[in-house]
């Protein structure tokens, strides 16, 4: 335990270090600060978002939980560039661990970062209290995910920016569906955050228990799939 804590030290002490990949852990917390503050006065300038409240709160809340993930990518391919992968085989645990570790702390960053979200705004959209721990744990998935997707996609940072510019319409459009009454937007399913999408928007817990399922299928599957791929082509 004290190897993993020192090594989720380091990884901040590097984040902070870095100011540009440092400034991805206090965007969320605005983001938590606008809603509070500013989601009444849009919703009386532009009233339609009254009846997507849950839609806006889930879509603020899956990109503030996407930052965590972004950060450890930003601070692994800059590793991978440094030459410093060959070195962590060498390291008092093993590389799988040593991975593991280093996803662990993405996802419990975007786990709380959605939930102060969810929290700040109990006042002005309140939620069932077993709904907001849920609802951001399946925020939290896609950090594990889009971390996966950037090392295996991306060679260095350069690449890295050009696979991450993919991630955020990734992120952003399997919301339409629920804004949109058009058919063929439900085919966006097949992206993992619709399944988080839809556990915001619906309201029975079989609808919610149905879309729980669907988050943890389409999120873990595809990342347990990159996980193999990636270490075999890096730490093996």
């Amino acid at each position: 335990m004290r190897q993993l804590t020192a090594l989720w030290a380091n990884d901040l002490r590097n984040t902070l270090r870095d100011h540009t990949v440092g400034v991805l852990l206090v965007i969320p917390l605005v983001f938590a600060l606008a809603l509070r503050l500013g989601l009444a006065s849009a919703e009386a300038g532009f009233p339609l978002l009254a009846d997507h409240r849950g839609l806006v709160i889930a879509l603020f809340c899956l990109l503030a939980s996407a930052f965590p993930g972004l950060m450890l990518a930003f601070i692994l391919l800059e590793e991978r560039d440094e030459g410093l992968f060959p070195v962590f085989r060498t390291l008092p645990i093993s590389p799988r661990r040593f991975l593991l570790a280093r996803l662990a702390l993405a996802t419990l960053l975007s786990f709380l970062y959605p939930l102060i979200i969810l929290v700040t705004v109990q006042a002005i959209a309140p939620l069932p209290g077993w709904r907001i721990p849920l609802l951001a744990l399946l925020c939290s998935l896609q950090a594990p995910l889009s971390v996966l997707v950037v090392l295996v996609l991306a060679g260095n940072k350069i690449e890295g920016l050009a696979v991450i510019k993919v991630l955020f319409p990734a992120i952003l459009l399997p919301a339409a569906p629920f804004a949109v009454a058009v058919p063929w937007a439900h085919l966006l399913s097949v992206l993992p955050a619709y399944w988080t999408y839809r556990a915001f928007v619906v309201i029975t817990p079989e609808a919610v228990a149905l879309a729980t399922v669907g988050a943890l299928l389409f999120h873990l599957v595809p990342a347990a799939l990159l996980l193999r791929r990636f270490r075999r082509r890096v730490f093996l």
